[in-house]
């Protein structure tokens, strides 16, 4: 599990272990290293666990989700994004307890070959006049 700067394609920080060991297992070991920067990361990394450590660095996220994650929208912002809370458990979530805030951008991609039919990101940055929806979809499909 490596930790990769985008534009230089520079390794900062790397954990490796034997078959047996989980990718999240691993990433969970690399994201102390993350400094004042935006990090992004696949919808396989996305839980309220690892949505707490990362939250808990100097970065800012933008991570993947899968289309059909629990994210119940609180409240709406005029660029189609949502505030929304992640919870460790349906407990918690059922109860409104202990939430994680993030906000929700869910985008399409119209006339890309193979796209799927939705795309769902979450943030750190809940401020939408700051951090316009439109501008962190692009961001995000650019990674590569």
């Amino acid at each position: 599990m490596s930790l990769v700067k985008n534009g230089t394609r520079v390794l900062f920080n790397s954990q490796m272990s034997d078959c047996t060991t989980s990718e999240l297992a691993l990433s969970k070991e690399v994201l102390s290293a993350l400094t004042e920067m935006l990090c992004l990361a696949d919808r396989n990394f996305f839980g309220c666990e690892m949505w707490t450590m990362a939250k808990a660095t100097p970065a800012d996220m933008l991570w993947r989700v899968t289309r059909n994650a629990r994210l119940q929208a609180d409240d709406t912002f005029a660029d189609g994004s949502y505030l929304s809370c992640i919870h460790a458990s349906n407990t918690a979530r059922h109860h409104k307890r202990d939430g994680v805030a993030n906000r929700v951008i869910n985008y399409t991609l119209d006339g890309v070959n193979g796209a799927e039919a939705l795309y769902r990101l979450v943030r750190t940055i809940l401020d939408p006049q700051g951090a316009p929806a439109h501008e962190f979809a692009s961001v995000y499909h650019e990674r590569l």
